[in-house]
Formats: C-alpha cells, structure tokens, sequence
C-alpha cells in the first residue's frame, strides 16, 4: 500500500482522504490547512490522536505512527527504521519539521529507503525514554526532537536529535548507500552501540547478595537530601537551561518538616520567589513557562505543560502551609484559574500550551514598548524586562515585588485587554490520563491547605470524568484527542490515577469507600491490574529502568508510592511485597540515589512520615484531619465502626495513652499548650478482663495555643494505640502540620 498520496491524484487512498475532511475543520483551525484547499499530500498519520503527529499528516513522507505491535512487525521489512519522537510544543520538533519534513528532497530518500516512524513523546513515554537515554549515553545530553536510525530489528545505528536539512540528508544518504552495500558494517556498528548502551545505561539487576538494608538505606537517605539542597544552591548560580525542580522542591520542604532545618525550606523559598518575580511566571494571567533559557529565569521558553501547572500548584500548596505567606496563595489560585481558562476540554485538561503565535516565540506575551505605560499604583508591583531573544522593541512583564494579591489591578486589566486582541498560542487538546491524575492530585492539595471547596470539586468532577471516559470494559486508556480514546494505558497513567484515587478516598464517609463505585474501590482495580503486569519479569524490569527524574517524578518512583499507600489503605499483601521489590537498591550503588530522589523522600517519607493537614491511622481504619483558627488547633478524628483509640488516660498501663502535644519546626522543641480531650467511653473489649477508656466514633480535642509566642508551622505530635474489638495495635505517632 503507498502509504502516501497527493491529494489530486486518481490513485488517491480515498480512506486517507475521508479521514482528512473529516477533520478538515481542525487543520483549518491550526493553520495547516487552508479554507477549500485540498492537501497536496496524505500519510498515515491522518487517523492519529495526537495534534503533534496530525501536523505532520500533511508532509510528503510516508509517515506511519507508533503502535505496541510496531516492534514485532517491523521486521517484515528489509529496510532500516527511521524513527523521530518530539511533541506539539517543541521548538525545534517544528524547525526540523519545516526544513527537513516538508521537503520533497528529503522525503524521497526516506520513502525510498527507510521505514519512516513518528512518536509523540507525550503518548508513549517508555519510548522516549529508552531513546532519550540512549541518546543522552551516546552524545552527553538530550533534547527534542529526537531523531534515530535503527536496524530491521529493531538497533540503534544513529541517534542524533536537531539538524539542519543538510545534514540530514547527508546522514540519510550515507545510511542508507551503506546499508545497501555493505550491511554487515551496519549490523557491526548497532552492536557495538547495543553493547555500548547494555554497559552504561543506569539500571542493573539488583544482586540478592547485595542487597542494601533497612539500616543502611535509612542511613544513606539524609545524604540525598544534602545532597539535592547543594546541587540547587549550585544551579542558582549557573547558567540555564534551567527548570522547575517540583519534585526536588517538594522533597527539601518534607526534609525541612522532619528536621526543622531552615536550609531546606531557605532553597525552596529563594527558588519559587525568583520564578514570580521573573517573566518565567505569568503574573497576568498564571501559570508557569516550562522552563528558562537562562540561569536567572529572565528569558522563558514560551510553552506552558499541564503538568508544569500541576508542580508549580503542589510547590505552592506547600509552601503557604508551612509559611502562610499570602502571595503563594494568590500564585496558586491565579495558575489554576489560567489552567481552567485555557486547558479545559469535556473530559480533562490538555496537554500543553505552545510558546508560537504568529509564527514567533513568545508573541503573545511581549508587548510593544510605549503601548502600556506603568501606572503608579502599578509600579510598586510590575516591571518591563527586556531579553536578548525577544523581537525589536518589545518586551516581558514581570512582578518586581510579591505583595499579597497583585491581580484586582487597573494595569493587569490593560495588559490583559491587550491579550485579548493577539493571536492566541495553539492549545495541544490531547488530554492524558497520568498528567490530568498529577493535575487532580494537586488541586486535592491545595484544597487540604486552603480549605477552599471549589478545589475539592473541581478535583472531584476532573477524577469522576476521567474514570468514565477513559476507563472502557475494564480497560484503561492513556490518551483522548477528539472525543477519542486511544493508547492502553502505561505505567504512570495506573500509578498517578490510583494515587488520585487514594488521595480523593480521604474524603469518603466509611460506608461510601466500601461502594463499587467508590475512589477507594476504584483505586484498588487499577493497582491489581497493574501489579498483575508487573508479575511479568520483562515488565517488571522495563519499570525498573524508568528510575530516573526529570520534570515528571521517575515512574517507578510513581509507581513504588501507589503501592506504598495502596498497601497502606487496603491492606492486600501483594502490594507490600512489589513495593519492597522495586524499592530494593543494590548497596554498592546507593550514590546513585541521587537521580532518583523522588523516590528517596518516598522512603524517607515511609520511615519518618510527615503529613500535611490530615492523616490515616489505624492500618487506614481512622482518620484525622487538623484544622487552625486563631489561638486554637482541633483535630478532628474519624474511626471506623468497631474501631476505637486509648483515651487520654488508661486504666491498664499496658495500653499507650492518646497524647498530643505541638513543637515548633523552627525550634525543635515541644511547646506547652492546654489540651482539653472529650469524655471517655467506658467499654469491655474481648481480649481485655477489664473495662477500658475508649475514644470512638466522630470526636474532637482541642489545643489551645494563646500561650504560644507564635503560631507559624506548628506541627501537631499525636501519640495513640488504636484497638479493635479484637485486637489492639502497635502504638503509632502521627506528625501533622496544622493549616
């Protein structure tokens, strides 16, 4: 089949055709094609769900999209494989596109002799990353796109990612002259590259012998996060690209909670204010530009992602938690309002934001130099900056202060009025599961700091509509594009869907988490389904190589938390056992632990767990939730029918009584307050002769705080022994801050 047609041929696939005007109005819309203009050419990737893989349905490359099967059938064929993976909001993914792809010069050599791939990063995560990190072994870094020739089955001969159209049809040529004349040189070549990859990729097989303990891994875990607070004291200083570092950010402020070292939460602080205090954040309309192409976040790379917002929002929540400083409040509020304007499609959020508008990088955002000028009021607040990067006589906005709230400004209303005219960046409307599951989790977050309902809905109704538009006959989707789901799910969709779902779980009554339909129940279909695929030892081990973080969290790291908190609510053995297997660490390697640091505060957080406003208990049969009013703390308890807690005092000093007491993180020490505890149940339970005092039931305590000299982070130390009606528990401390 020529898997390729022009438009006004009579040999035109009239499948392909069909399919274009179908979608004829999209193209239109994203400016690919033109109103009552036929496309010149047609390929396979006309019937995609990717905006990223439809803007390149139009090239005169035979084109066919990624699938699972593809590595099987790929064989079939003689030729070598060229496969290109970028995304919708790549700048150089659309350079490479209009040099290179829409060239008839280049497409003839491809056609004629390779086996043509594209990827859309964003859809198949697990092949970028075996691609990115082969390409990051090979050449010392990686970027998009990423361009690759492999063998028939399936071996890297050359990976390379931006070129220029000349020297790519030089390699392309030179390739492919050599395949036909001396394959043998080519199939040489891809094994010396296979071995060079086996040899130096960071993942190996966990040797049973060496396998690191409890003790040692305990002991090692502090190192890490010295560790990652001197590389981000290190990154202020140098040059960019630099990043949103969330997941290290949310690591340092956990390590700030167990420790009270002001270091951690100093780094955190000092990173997030320099980003609203530049044009890398958005202090118009919210949000947060992916990254900056400097070290001083003076010079954004325009694109805004989904899951950039989703971080940003999870950062913040923490940070007004433990400060209550108004200004995070204010930035968290504003990005999810930018989110909900401009990423809101029927079933989710879409994946990204690109940084063109009228074929320029950051147009949209950079305003004429006289056009608005800087009121009075506005200049307390708001600042132009002007970039090397930007175009002639423009510039950025930025926030020169951070008050509490700098929205509800005459001056935000002109700049926005001047937006509203411009020619708007092109939204990618694909919705993926794992990024709008982060996106819940994050509003689920700021709703435990704010207490503000709309973000509890919100959440609510994203997980509600995710699970029934993406998971179909028992089988979970990743990806939505044009009402159409497509793509089994992967790894990441199953682990951050169940995290939301367990997240959302807290909130049900207890009879409501026993429902079919409940979060809860929900949760426990997708980590049964997953941990099946993961008794698989070719699964379990391509899990085991996705260890390493980027923007996103590892996936395993992803994955070993779901299970971990799975465990925790549902008590189902298996998932304790695969959380221990893919926690395992080779002790000759625990330098490593640094580019998994995720997963390192996840341990960190399993044998010192610190919680944020709420907590389970009790094997997950109780729940606590604190809440601060001005000189008072009451935490508010929920247990289970059959299921009762110690009283403050005890009759049999066998058992633990419930204690709480506070201390300040700054000072370290225990503070004095006047605790008043309700009045005890007098019960017989069975494995006791004699009667008990017993908490039980819904019930308060209250902590009177008017004689503490300050209420900023005060964190709540719970001592209990939760008992059955047949057995009593270990005694547990609980370590909540109060919001």
């Amino acid at each position: 089949m020529n898997h390729n047609a022009k438009a006004n041929d009579l040999a035109l696939d009239k499948t392909l055709l069909s399919i274009y005007e179908a979608r004829e109005s999209w193209f239109i819309s994203q400016g690919i094609a033109t109103i009552k203009s036929k496309p010149e050419y047609l390929n396979e990737l006309i019937n995609s769900d990717s905006p990223y893989l439809l803007s390149h349905a139009l090239q005169p490359i035979n084109w066919l999209p990624w699938s699972q099967s593809f590595e099987q059938s790929s064989n079939k064929s003689s030729k070598l494989i060229f496969v290109s993976i970028g995304y919708s909001t790549c700048h150089w993914c659309h350079v490479m596109a209009e040099e290179s792809f829409s060239s008839l010069e280049i497409a003839q050599i491809l056609n004629q002799d390779y086996t043509s791939i594209k990827v859309d990063r964003e859809q198949w995560p697990l092949v970028d990353n075996r691609f990115k990190s082969a390409l990051e072994v090979l050449k010392g870094n990686a970027g998009w796109p990423i361009n690759v020739v492999l063998t028939p089955d399936g071996n890297i001969v050359w990976i390379d990612s931006y070129l220029t159209k000349d020297n790519f049809k030089n390699v392309l040529a030179g390739l492919a002259r050599r395949w036909q004349q001396k394959p043998q040189a080519i199939l040489t070549l891809s094994n010396r590259i296979k071995h060079q990859l086996k040899k130096d990729l960071y993942y190996a097989e966990v040797d049973k012998q060496h396998i690191a303990s409890s003790s040692v891994l305990n002991t090692a875990l502090p190192k890490q996060h010295k560790n990652i607070l001197n590389l981000l004291k290190a990154e202020s200083t140098q040059k960019g690209p630099r990043f949103l570092r969330a997941n290290w950010s949310l690591g340092q402020l956990d390590e700030y909670l167990r420790t009270g070292d002001r270091a951690y939460l100093n780094i955190v602080e000092s990173q997030v204010r320099s980003i609203l205090l530049s044009p890398t954040y958005d202090a118009i309309e919210g949000g947060v530009h992916r990254y900056a192409v400097d070290g001083s976040w003076q010079q954004p790379h325009f694109e805004k992602m989904l899951y950039t917002q989703a971080n940003m929002m999870r950062v913040l929540s923490k940070l007004y938690a433990i400060t209550n400083k108004r200004e995070y409040l204010t930035a968290l509020e504003q990005t999810n309002s930018w989110v909900k304007q401009w990423l809101k499609q029927p079933h989710g959020y879409a994946s990204a934001v690109s940084a063109l508008s009228d074929g320029i990088e950051g147009a949209y955002y950079q305003l004429p130099q006289g056009v608005i000028q800087i009121d009075t009021q506005a200049k307390t607040y708001f600042q132009y900056n002007r970039a090397n990067h930007l175009a002639p006589h423009t510039s950025l906005l930025s926030l020169k202060t951070l008050p509490e709230d700098w929205r509800a400004t005459e001056f935000v209303s002109k700049v926005q009025s001047y937006r509203d005219i411009a020619t708007k960046p092109l939204i990618d409307e694909k919705v993926l599961v794992s990024w709008n599951a982060l996106y819940a989790i994050a509003l689920m977050e700021a709703f435990t700091v704010t207490n503000d309902q709309r973000f509890f809905v919100q959440a609510e109704q994203l997980i509600n509509s995710l699970w029934q538009h993406f998971f179909i006959d028992g089988r979970l989707f990743r990806s939505e594009f044009l009402g159409k789901v497509s793509i089994e799910a992967q790894f990441d969709d199953y682990a951050m869907f169940a995290l939301a779902l367990l997240k959302l779980s807290f909130y049900e009554s207890w009879p409501e988490m026993e429902q079919a339909s409940s979060a809860k129940v929900r949760a426990d279909i997708l980590l049964k389904t997953l941990g099946d695929t993961l008794t698989s030892k070719a699964s379990f081990k391509t899990l085991m190589a996705l260890n390493t973080d980027g923007e996103l969290a590892s996936i395993k790291s992803n994955v070993y938390e779901a299970f971990v908190k799975g465990y925790k609510l549902l008590k189902e053995p298996s998932y304790n056992k695969l959380s221990r297997s893919i926690a395992s660490f080779d002790e000759r390697q625990l330098h490593l632990l640094v580019n998994e640091y995720n997963l390192s505060n996840q341990l960190s957080a399993k044998a010192a767990p610190v919680n944020v406003g709420h907590a389970y208990f009790a094997n997950g049969n109780g729940k606590i939730t604190l809440t601060k009013k001005n000189n008072s703390i009451t935490a508010n308890f929920e247990l289970k029918h059959g299921w009762h807690i110690n009283a403050d005092s005890v009759m049999d000093e066998r058992y633990l009584p419930t204690q709480l007491s506070i201390r300040h993180l700054t000072e370290y020490n225990s503070a004095q307050i006047e605790v008043t505890y309700p009045k005890a149940k007098l019960q017989s339970l069975s494995f006791s002769n004699k009667p008990l005092k017993l908490f039980e039931g819904d019930f308060s305590i209250q902590m009177d705080t008017s004689n503490l000299n300050v209420m900023k982070e005060p964190m709540v130390i719970i001592n209990l022994q939760s008992c059955s009606d047949k057995l009593c528990l270990l005694p547990e401390t609980l370590n909540i801050v109060a919001i």
